[in-house]
């Protein structure tokens, strides 16, 4: 598209700012509007960074706000919408990731016309995707050689019954609990087929590649963790 505009929610989360990162290499593009409910200092700073290669507006804001939301929208050609809750161990509110994850993306729906752009994936678990990802340096384990899932979940469950008999005197965190491990067994797939017919969507890259610089990039962390340690103990 020639002279196009693009709205990123959730724009200053990990995913949204990688978003906009990309975003500022396309040449056709004149504004980018990244909207979030707070952004950190580190983030804004490396937002401000960014604007001498195309006109980025930093919008703090709720996407529950539906004026604030179309504020946000007017004009815009394209909203890329990462913004939501995201719940690993089950200690936010129900309500809260019901309002973010669903009224909020409806909001936003209300606001401008959008499109998914995500992978053609293979399917496959959270936990056989994390161990692919970092098996090189031992990070997860290989779900084939661990316990049945039944059982996780009866042990999970009494962990949760311990914590919550330890709740008037001790605060006591679950290694893990039902909902992780349900979510983490949970067989998910992701395609980008509406957005190729409809937005002549391509990818920047493949899956096979996409796992590959994931890997490169979680192999860099473990890197400077390392060199961090070094620092720390010398």
């Amino acid at each position: 598209m020639t002279g196009w505009s693009c709205l990123v929610t959730g724009g200053g989360g990990f995913l949204g700012q990688r978003i906009v990162r990309l975003l500022v290499e396309e040449k056709e593009l004149q504004e980018i509007r990244v909207l979030d409910k707070v952004f950190r200092p580190k983030v804004r700073e490396e937002f401000s960074k960014l604007q001498n290669k195309t006109k980025l507006t930093v919008l703090e804001g709720d996407i529950l706000d539906e004026q604030c939301l179309k504020r946000a929208c007017q004009g815009i050609s394209v909203v890329i919408h990462t913004a939501s809750i995201i719940s690993v161990t089950d200690i936010t509110y129900r309500e809260a990731i019901i309002n973010v994850n669903v009224k909020g993306t409806v909001a936003r729906g209300d606001g401008a016309r959008w499109e998914n752009e995500d992978y053609d994936t293979p399917h496959q678990s959270y936990d056989n995707l994390n161990y692919t990802l970092s098996r090189e340096w031992g990070l997860s384990l290989d779900s084939r050689m661990s316990l049945p899932l039944s059982l996780k979940y009866w042990i999970a469950f009494l962990l949760e019954i311990v914590s919550f008999l330890l709740s008037p005197i001790y605060k006591y965190q679950p290694p893990f609990n039902r909902h992780l491990v349900t979510l983490s067994n949970s067989v998910f797939t992701f395609t980008y087929k509406k957005a190729q017919r409809d937005l002549g969507y391509e990818p920047l890259f493949s899956w096979e590649e996409a796992k590959q610089k994931t890997t490169e990039w979680i192999g860099s962390l473990v890197e400077q963790h390392k060199e961090t340690l070094k620092t720390k103990t010398q």
